[in-house]
């Protein structure tokens, strides 16, 4: 995963087995709601989604997905400004 901040968005690759997956922004402090993404099924590797959202402050991002033998996450931290 790479945090575009200038372009407010969150890039990364999925692997061409991954038949589902999801972004997870959870606020660090402020008490907000999660907010979860449901990535789009596309016929290229790398996805964009839009931080454009979220409000400023500490995130703590999770990118879940799924290839239908194994679950698979990674994790990241990113500042809104």
């Amino acid at each position: 995963m790479k945090f575009e901040a200038a372009l407010k968005q969150l890039a990364f690759v999925l692997p061409d087995s991954c038949k589902n997956a999801e972004i997870i922004f959870q606020k660090r402090f402020g008490g907000e709601k999660p907010l979860q993404v449901t990535v789009p099924k596309q016929p290229f590797p790398r996805h964009v989604v839009s931080t454009q959202q979220l409000s400023s402050g500490f995130w703590h991002v999770i990118l879940d997905w799924w290839d239908g033998n194994e679950h698979y996450w990674t994790e990241q931290d990113i500042l809104i400004n």
